[in-house]
């Protein structure tokens, strides 16, 4: 657990606006000063020096002293030191009193303590907040975060009843812990007696014991439970304070950083109640057993021996995070003793002043305190890898559930040495026992969080129906606790309940995370390892949701992610991978003749008893059938549209109509339409394309035409589906959009169709990977040689075919040697993924061998069309779907079947962006229910044809979708006019673009430069640092586009500059001038990732001729020609495309970075078409 302290009351309206902040101001940091924990005893806090600076600071930006720069730098200094200071004062003592809960002294000094932290942060906010509005407003803005900025702004002075309600509350919490550390006891038959007689000597009559036992915790639920019922009044008035209905809701929204609510919460739940109590009781009596049996349970661990044995591991996870571990022991940062009066916990603190973190932790002597250290440690090295200061903890919080990541995740990750650490048996145990305890964290978390939820909603309930509801809630979530009374009792010792409320929660949904990565880790561990570094880079501010979905993890708020992690747990817990845990699965390795050996032995080979005779769990997975794209000619021929581009092209009634709602149109959306919105807003035909520019507003007029057809057109926001392709972008409609309308990326529709007709899980996109393993190593003899031919001529460029023995063992090592070396399993993935988006069937393969002379692609096409067989029957006996299953089966199912609900309208924002699989889909929709069927794109745009994307269906939509209006929005906010005209021309040289005429009201000249750096090394380096910086200076914010990943790493190299990831919401890589961290407002974006995004200025590097260049000239696997979709028929259209979006990023310039000597084909060829309009900086 990461302990932290409530935030103070001044600031909540800034958490609720501003949930997503960013720690990085020119004050921001102590430096550690490498002291042992008992150099930094506590002692009395002189608060004059805080004060004193404070009001230094109110005196001369109330008096408006002028010259005082420096001095109120030094000010601002001052009192975040003493607020450090004070902070790890507060915690130290805190330390002390959980080291000796019967020191009345240290407890009675607490609440003081706190209470003045709170005075002394309203303190220098007051004292800020003078400052920024003088006439040193400017400098504040210098030497300050914009999040500190913002919250200074909303500074307000605690609310005195606030204060005496905390501080009611702080001594309750105090009275507990106090309270629930010492032995309760009870007379019976003349004898007193304690849980700890009960335990070690009880009586022989079960009636007794039973008797006794509930004696003794009736006593402590009493006294505890009356504490409890105290501080939910308490704190119900602190809700009611400050607006909000109840304490739940409160601390949800106010207290803590999460990005979800108390309604998204709810599904989990019930997820939670229906997928994981058979998995965590199954794993209590298992682990009831080894324990014991492996003899872990009766082995004893003492506090310095365990870190012993686990510190060299950490190397093996990342060389900095070994680093962490060994100066927490050398400067001995925590206190692991075993003593008589200590706390039962495990926490770990920041000690701000000394850039440490600290970790506490009472220990059981066994193997507990294994996973508690691994365990806090998760959460020590955050804080080492990224200290903070108290401020900015207090000012913004943390985001709970990415913390309980760190820790976590730090667990499930060490699972990998757990047979080192305690041997194979006992390994097994221990494992098994950190699985256990992270489901316990999913059942627990969710069954307190209800348990608390009920309490502040119920703020006047009694004991009697708290201890009820509790064991209600036992039942729901299958807890298999005995019937005798005392079981309910159990809330009342868990301390969160007390000191933490509505923080269990956050136990839950980090443990959902950490199973997550713990699954990602039995297949892929190093890309594990990856993930779990981008959660630490992630900090403690960035909300749980950004966080996972940034770094790769699953969203478990999407219906039917916490039923897939509790089967997938399962089936790793059995197998070590994702295999099923129904039956075993055993494959027959045979060496068949040459005259009998077909594609199909393969599977055959598969013995799989308990559903040999079963159904495939999706029909269709069995027949050949072929969705085919209907194109729709009339009687003559002729594919018939209508366009659209001003009033004058509407008939009569439709202008009457737009005229009619003008002032709607005026308040519809946060800013007027123009008249090309309006219009596409009153189209109203069977189909409408919406074709409108970069920075025209597409999202923006869709939202505009859905709210529309709701308050014109008296559609029920129900009856309408919106479909989008990411779910960032979902996220952000559903939070525009009226509540009921339906908004969904394709792969969740298609999931939510097809589980209304079959229980199946998804995998991730990643696993084909391990599938294509398992298919290798039951591979046949031939097989083999073919991979090996096919990897030696068509990777390699060996010409003669090497003869190979036929000892099949040798021939398995030749090929997992041979992956080493080449890519083929990629390939192999890569090419069944797009083979599925095409909704291709085996029947294919006979097609594409039909039209092939290649030897390469022969050998190819037969390893693949084997390969496809046996995934396909892998996922059936599996009961599984891949994402392309999503799209594919749903769209079958609808025609089969039709759908539950009816939409009236259908509406799919970014449609140059579909697939064939999308269209099939859509179409499908369409014809079951009728719908008016509206899309908007820009082919413009159309960048993602290595994900199967085909811009047909956007360009030649009329082909597609009978008779459309076509509406044209051609003004753009965001480019200058000369922008526009340069990108248009060059875009439009593809003849197969739509054509538009895009139009800006800005001008701003020669607004592309061409950068020629210094052939210097060292003085191109600075050239392009100090370009970086002057723009940072001027600029709210730039953004450097490249054309890889790889490029930013070689593009900062040696330029003092470094990288930081997930700092924003929008998941934009920060760059930051390691000497003086100026740059925060600088990010970097691939070309491809950089679509919907806009800045300033745009710098788009590695504008040269080379096969990593831009345009890139990396050639596209030719095997993968028969099923990409055939976006090029104009040269490098598709790098075009990407060049254009990179271009048209920018609200002002846009920077190549080129070399003259080696300019890239685009560089020459905008030279060439636009002298006039360019800017050419060469550097001597």
């Amino acid at each position: 657990m990461k302990r932290l302290k409530h935030l103070t009351a001044s600031i909540l309206a800034v958490l609720t606006l501003f949930p997503a902040l960013n720690v990085s101001a020119e004050l921001q940091g102590n430096e550690r000063k490498d002291l042992t924990y008992s150099e930094m005893q506590y002692h009395e806090f002189d608060e004059s020096k805080l004060k004193n600076a404070a009001d230094e600071l109110t005196e001369i930006a109330e008096k408006n002293i002028s010259g005082k720069e420096k001095r109120v730098e030094e000010l601002i200094n001052i009192m975040f030191d003493e607020y450090d200071l004070q902070a790890t004062l507060y915690n130290i003592r805190y330390n002390d009193f959980y080291t000796d809960v019967t020191n009345e002294s240290i407890e009675k000094e607490l609440p003081e303590i706190e209470q003045n932290y709170s005075e002394y942060y309203d303190i220098i906010f007051s004292a800020l907040n003078k400052a920024y509005n003088s006439d040193y407003q400017d400098l504040m803005f210098e030497l300050l975060d914009q999040d500190i900025i913002t919250a200074i702004t909303f500074f307000h002075t605690t609310d005195e009843k606030y204060t005496e309600l905390s501080n009611e509350e702080s001594k309750l919490v105090l009275e507990y812990e106090s309270l629930n550390s010492q032995e309760y006891s009870v007379e019976y038959k003349g004898r007193s007696w304690t849980a700890d007689d009960l335990y070690n000597n009880p009586p022989e009559n079960e009636d007794e014991y039973n008797r006794i036992s509930n004696m003794i915790y009736s006593k402590k639920n009493k006294e505890l439970g009356e504490i409890y019922l105290k501080l939910i009044k308490i704190r119900d008035k602190i809700a009611k304070l400050y607006g909000y209905p109840n304490y739940a809701e409160y601390a949800y929204e106010s207290t803590y950083m999460r990005d979800y609510s108390l309604d998204d919460i709810d599904e989990v739940y019930k997820e939670v109640k229906e997928s994981f109590p058979d998995l965590y009781n199954k794993l209590y009596n298992q682990l009831s057993l080894s324990l014991y049996t492996t003899g872990l349970a009766n082995q004893t661990y003492d506090g310095e021996e365990i870190l012993d044995q686990i510190e060299p591991y950490f190397a093996e996870i990342g060389s900095e995070i070994y680093e962490n571990f060994k100066y927490m022991r050398k400067y001995h940062l925590y206190n692991i003793d075993s003593l008589p009066n200590k706390m039962e916990a495990g926490y770990t603190v920041s000690l701000y002043s000394y850039a440490v973190p600290f970790i506490f932790n009472s220990p059981y002597g066994n193997y507990n305190d294994f996973r508690t250290m691994i365990h806090e440690f998760g959460h020590a090295n955050v804080d080492y890898t990224h200290p903070t200061r108290a401020i900015y903890d207090n000012t913004f919080g943390n985001s709970l559930d990415t913390l309980e990541i760190h820790s976590q995740g730090m667990e499930a990750l060490f699972t990998e040495y757990h047979d080192d650490i305690f041997g194979e048996k006992q390994g097994k145990a221990f494992t098994d026992f950190t699985i256990y305890s992270m489901a316990s964290s999913v059942v627990e978390g969710c069954l307190l969080d209800e348990f608390q939820r009920y309490a502040y909603e119920n703020p006047d309930c009694t004991l009697e129906q708290l201890n009820t509801k509790y064991m209600e809630l036992c039942g729901e979530y299958n807890i298999e606790y005995s019937t005798d009374v005392a079981y309910s009792y159990d809330w009342t010792e868990i301390s969160h309940n007390y000191n933490s409320p509505m923080y269990y929660i956050s136990y839950a949904t980090s443990a959902l995370s950490s199973l997550d990565l713990w699954i990602k880790a039995s297949d892929d561990r190093e890309s594990a390892i990856n993930t779990y570094k981008s959660l630490i880079d992630c900090g403690a501010y960035t909300p749980y949701i950004e966080s996972i979905e940034s770094c790769g993890l699953r969203n478990i708020f999407e219906p039917g992610v916490v039923s897939e992690i509790a089967e997938e747990t399962e089936l790793v817990l059995k197998d070590g991978t994702l295999k099923s845990d129904e039956e075993e699965t055993s494959v027959e390795i045979t060496e068949p003749s040459e005259e009998t050996e077909t594609a199909n032995t393969v599977t055959s080979t598969i013995k799989n008893k308990a559903k040999t005779n079963k159904k495939p769990i999706i029909e269709t997975f069995t027949q050949d059938i072929k969705l085919e794209a209907k194109k729709i000619p009339d009687k003559n021929g002729k594919y018939l549209k209508k366009d659209y581009s001003s009033i004058d092209d509407l008939d009569d009634k439709t202008k009457e109509e737009l005229l009619a709602n003008e002032d709607f149109f005026k308040t519809i959306n946060s800013k007027p339409l123009d008249m090309q919105q309006k219009i596409a807003c009153v189209l109203d035909s069977k189909n409408v394309q919406i074709i409108a520019g970069a920075g025209t507003g597409k999202t923006f007029t869709l939202i505009a035409k859905i709210k529309y057809l709701i308050a014109k057109k008296h559609v029920k926001a129900e009856d309408i589906l919106c479909l989008s392709f990411s779910n960032t972008s979902v996220r952000d409609l559903k939070e525009k959009l009226p509540e009921n309308v339906e908004v969904r990326t394709f792969h969740s529709l298609g999931r939510s169709i097809i589980k209304q007709h079959h229980k199946v899980s998804v995998i991730e996109n990643n696993e084909i990977l391990a599938i294509i393993n398992d298919y290798i190593d039951n591979a046949r003899t031939d097989t083999l040689k073919d991979i090996l031919e096919f990897c030696d001529s068509y990777f390699l460029g060996i010409d003669s075919y090497i003869v190979r023995r036929n000892n099949r063992k040798e021939l398995l090592n030749e090929v997992k040697e041979a992956f080493t070396k080449v890519t083929f399993k990629s390939l192999l993935a890569d090419f069944i993924n797009l083979f599925k988006g095409n909704n291709f069937t085996k029947n294919h393969f006979s097609y594409f061998r039909s039209n092939n002379d290649d030897k390469d692609h022969d050998i190819f096409l037969k390893i693949a069309e084997e390969f496809y067989i046996y995934y396909q029957e892998y996922l059936d006996m599996h009961r599984q779907i891949d994402f392309n299953d999503m799209i594919n089966e749903s769209s079958k199912l609808i025609k089969k079947y039709g759908l539950k609900k009816h939409y009236r309208y259908i509406l799919v924002d970014e449609y140059q962006d579909t697939t064939y699989t999308n269209y099939n889909l859509i179409k499908n929709l369409q014809d079951k229910t009728d719908a008016h069927l509206t899309v908007v794109g820009d082919d413009w745009q159309s960048i993602y044809a290595f994900r199967g994307t085909n811009i047909e269906f956007f360009s030649h939509f009329e082909e597609y979708f009978e008779n459309p209006q076509r509406i044209f929005i051609e003004k753009t906010y965001r480019n200058p006019q000369e922008l526009i005209d340069i990108a248009g021309s060059f875009i439009m040289k593809n003849p197969k673009q739509i054509k538009k005429s895009l139009k800006s009201p800005k001008n701003l000249k020669k607004p592309v430069k061409i950068i020629y750096p210094q052939k210097n090394p060292i003085e191109k380096r600075e050239m392009i640092y100090n370009l970086i910086k002057n723009l940072s200076e001027k600029s709210e914010d730039v953004l450097i586009l490249g054309r890889t990943n790889n490029n930013i790493n070689q593009f900062i190299k040696h330029r003092n500059l470094v990288k930081k990831g997930n700092l924003k919401k929008d998941k934009f890589l920060r760059i930051l001038d390691k000497t003086d961290k100026s740059m925060n407002n600088v990010y970097y974006r691939t070309l491809h990732s950089a679509k919907g995004l806009e800045a300033d200025n745009v710098i788009i590097i590695n504008m040269i001729d080379d096969y990593l260049g831009f345009p890139s000239k990396l050639k596209t696997h030719s095997v993968l020609s028969y099923v990409n979709t055939k976006n090029y028929d104009y040269k490098y259209s598709e790098e075009r495309r990407l060049f254009y979006v990179g271009l048209t990023r920018s609200k002002n310039n846009v920077y190549l970075i080129s070399d003259k000597n080696n300019p890239s084909e685009f560089i020459e060829e905008l030279i060439d078409d636009n002298p006039e309009n360019l800017e050419i900086i060469e550097y001597k």
